[in-house]
């Protein structure tokens, strides 16, 4: 507490206060009501106590120097995000944005001079008002809290211009002296995360780096060993910048889009596109810099939505698409035996409008042989066989036919092969890939890779095994596998990925299926090009470089090193593959991914969990946003 003032002094300072309030007043000529007597005597230089200005409160550093003091603050409102009635979206952050008045900031580059007032009291943009609350950092944030008190000071003002920023950031607080302040983004930026799209309104806007129109994960381009690895990664933390939607809402209902619409499937952004002018209030929360929006943006369509999928021609084509656990169990009896959770839909409806996806985007691709990664393992192919009567219901020829393969390995799901017998036959041993030294090859006791599931296929009439298809779904990157598996750039368990991916070459080479036809790995092998299992693989048999057995990334040579089938963490990179022995490469047509899922936002996907009816309403039974992994599939010519 400070001393009290004594009382010599008062008539001294009550002249102080008259004279700071002529000045505050006549020097604030862009007050709208500046000629009117009507600012209230608490605010100004007549306020007791004395405001603290905006930039001294934010202070030149990270953090406020007046941290867990109380203060009051003035200034005009920039932004008010309290759930006001005249907001379609009812976009609440508790309280609202306030700037320094013009021609009062310290012209410090280093300061701020706006801050976030927590408070449900009512304000409007372009008034004056005085916050008395308490200084803090919320999530690294500057605001005041615990307000007490909001007086409007019975004036306007013109809201700041925003300031221009652009990417790259100079570093990752760059942006801090412009915390809590009207900012705009005038480049051309790119759609590139919306994974919590629908859960927090929230968009990651990115500028590539030069020659890409996206951005690419490091070890799609680079070795894990290469120096340029990490410091790609570095300089796309500095490449990006968050674009929120002005509300703390969970599952916000509508959802606003980049545009200040209502999103709609019509109107509906993708990855890749890009929006242009996001202007707004720059914010610092959950460890990223966002804006809240106050203005809406201009998106312009890059990534149109495919209408079909890419032409591979060949005398057969094959797909692998990941069906996102399609289970058609509910509840807790799933897995081999029967005593695991099920995944997937959480009912009857759920169930159906995957199923009618799944379908779509398979019928849409035609394939005479469609391998299947995330579906419900069981003992008697109950998911694989139900999928396989829906495709007949939905096809004219009626002639789709599933591979049984029964239960495999211990995990819910497994992998599956659907087929129409009215192209191709299966040929020779369905094998099954379930050895510790592929499934848990660091002896960990428990079933890591899911097993491989391979078939050789003829053309109906022809005698001979066309290819060996092998269906694989190895260890996720999420799950920690302990020092030595786990690698920094790789990811977790890239050593027991790596192990497998030896083990799988071996196995092939003893040729399981009986046939002697070449083979083609393909599936989601959780690992990107440049990485050390696909390389493994690449390498062929004798994992020398340069040989005969060299294995052929088919995707990579026909669509070159961006191609995608995913995007995690904003970073669009390849997890699924098609890798053929070099024997097969040589009768390939053609390869291609089909981007019917990862540049779509997860809000017109089967799932209803969560969503309102407006959001509900936007599903569609096409094959559009059927999986968060794009397919991919292959054309071949017969032996």
């Amino acid at each position: 507490m400070s001393a009290p003032t004594p009382s010599v002094l008062r008539p001294c300072l009550s002249l102080i206060r008259l004279l700071l309030a002529v000045v505050f007043l006549s020097g604030s000529a862009v007050l709208a009501q500046a000629q009117v007597p009507n600012v209230d005597s608490a605010c100004g230089a007549t306020g007791d106590p004395l405001a603290i200005p905006i930039h001294e409160v934010q202070g030149p550093g990270e953090s406020s120097p007046l941290k867990r003091r109380r203060a009051s603050v003035e200034g005009v409102v920039t932004a008010a995000f309290q759930g006001q009635s005249d907001d379609p979206f009812k976009r609440n952050l508790g309280g609202f944005y306030l700037h320094t008045l013009p021609g009062q900031e310290d012209g410090d580059p280093m300061t701020s001079e706006g801050i976030f007032v927590q408070s449900s009291l009512p304000v409007t943009p372009g008034r004056i008002v005085r916050a008395s609350g308490t200084v803090m950092e919320e999530y690294d944030m500057t605001v005041l809290t615990a307000v007490r008190e909001v007086l409007d000071c019975g004036a306007s003002a013109e809201i700041p211009e925003p300031v221009m920023m652009t990417l790259p950031f100079l570093g990752l607080e760059a942006p801090e002296p412009l915390e809590a302040m009207p900012v705009v983004f005038p480049q051309a930026l790119v759609v590139s995360e919306y994974f919590n799209f629908d859960r927090f309104g929230e968009i990651v806007l990115s500028l590539p780096q030069e020659g890409f129109d996206r951005p690419i994960e490091a070890t799609q381009l680079f070795l894990a060993d290469d120096p340029m690895a990490p410091t790609w990664r570095t300089e796309q933390e500095l490449r990006r910048i968050t674009l929120d939607d002005g509300g703390n809402e969970q599952n916000p209902t509508p959802v606003r889009h980049p545009d200040g619409s209502v999103f709609t499937v019509e109107t509906r952004f993708r990855g890749g596109d890009h929006v242009e002018g996001v202007q707004g209030i720059l914010h610092y929360a959950y460890n990223r810099w966002r804006v809240h929006p106050t203005a809406p943006a201009v998106v312009r369509t890059v990534a149109p939505a495919p209408a079909s999928p890419p032409e591979v021609g060949g005398d057969l084509q094959i797909a692998v698409l990941n069906v996102r656990n399609y289970f058609v169990d509910f509840g807790v009896r799933c897995g081999p035996d029967g005593d695991m959770e099920c995944r997937g839909a959480d009912d009857a409806t759920e169930l159906r409008r995957q199923e009618d996806k799944i379908v779509a985007a398979i019928l849409a691709m035609n394939p005479d042989v469609m391998g299947l990664v995330e579906i419900q393992n069981a003992g008697d192919d109950r998911a694989v066989r139900r999928l396989t009567e829906a495709l007949n219901d939905a096809s004219p020829s009626g002639t789709w036919a599933f591979i049984a393969a029964g239960a495999m390995g211990t995990d819910a799901i497994s992998q599956g092969i659907v087929y129409q017998s009215d192209r191709v036959t299966p040929v020779g041993v369905t094998a099954v890939l379930d050895e510790d030294a592929f499934v848990d090859p660091r002896d960990t006791g428990l079933g890591k890779n899911r097993p491989a599931l391979a078939q050789a296929f003829a053309a109906v009439g022809s005698q001979e095994a066309a290819v060996t298809v092998v269906v694989n779904h190895f260890k996720s990157k999420g799950s920690e596998c302990g020092r030595g598996d786990d690698d920094l750039l790789q990811g977790s368990c890239n050593g027991t990925r790596s192990d497998a991916a030896a083990a799988l070459l071996q196995w092939l080479d003893e040729d399981p299926t009986g046939t002697g036809a070449p083979w083609l790995i393909m599936g989601d092998l959780n690992a990107y090009p440049k990485e050390d299992p696909v390389q493994v693989m690449l390498l062929g048999i004798d994992g020398v470089s340069g040989t005969e057995d060299d294995a052929v990334d088919l995707v990579e040579l026909y669509q070159g090193p961006n191609a995608y089938t995913f995007v995690f963490d904003g970073r669009y990179g390849r997890l699924d593959h098609m890798i053929a022995h070099p024997s097969l490469a040589q009768r390939v047509t053609g390869a291609a991914t089909w981007a019917i899922n990862t540049d779509e936002v997860d809000l017109i996907d089967s799932d209803t969990t969560y969503k309102g009816p407006s959001e509900d309403a936007l599903y569609r039974p096409d094959p559009y946003r059927v999986s968060d992994h794009d397919p991919v599939i292959i054309g071949i010519t017969l032996p």
